[in-house]
């Protein structure tokens, strides 16, 4: 019986052992898993904010259809930039005369809560557009 008692108390040992490696082998890899979450979260942010300043760069230039495509970028990753669903307000209204899209990314830009100069271009636009329509 002690025999068996001892053998029972080395399987309990060696299980002991066995579960507190895997315990550290499991804190390594979340903590690589959490590693790599921030570092994929990091790289849409940057990847976006690329994205933005193409976006600027394209509209400076009248290349309007390639900062849409860039600006869209933004809004895959971030739905309710605020900045890019302005940008293609503005776009939409002024350059490429899509007023459904221009209204669609002024009401996302207002609904994101900005309170200066821009949101004012972007009520009128709305107002007046809804005029237009018999609205």
């Amino acid at each position: 019986m002690q025999a068996e008692a001892q053998v029972m108390f080395k399987k309990k040992e060696a299980l002991q052992y066995e579960y507190e490696s895997l315990e550290e082998i499991l804190s390594v890899q979340k903590s690589d898993y959490s590693k790599l979450s921030y570092l994929s979260e990091k790289a849409i942010k940057e990847n976006s904010i690329l994205h933005y300043n193409l976006g600027v760069f394209y509209t400076r230039d009248g290349l309007y259809e390639e900062a849409i495509e860039e600006f869209v970028q933004v809004l895959d990753a971030y739905p309710n930039d605020s900045d890019a669903n302005y940008n293609l307000g503005v776009i939409y209204s002024e350059f490429v005369n899509d007023e459904a899209k221009a209204a669609k990314h002024f009401k996302i830009y207002l609904q994101t809560g900005p309170r200066d100069q821009d949101s004012n271009r972007a009520r009128k636009y709305l107002m007046l557009n809804n005029a237009k329509a018999g609205r």
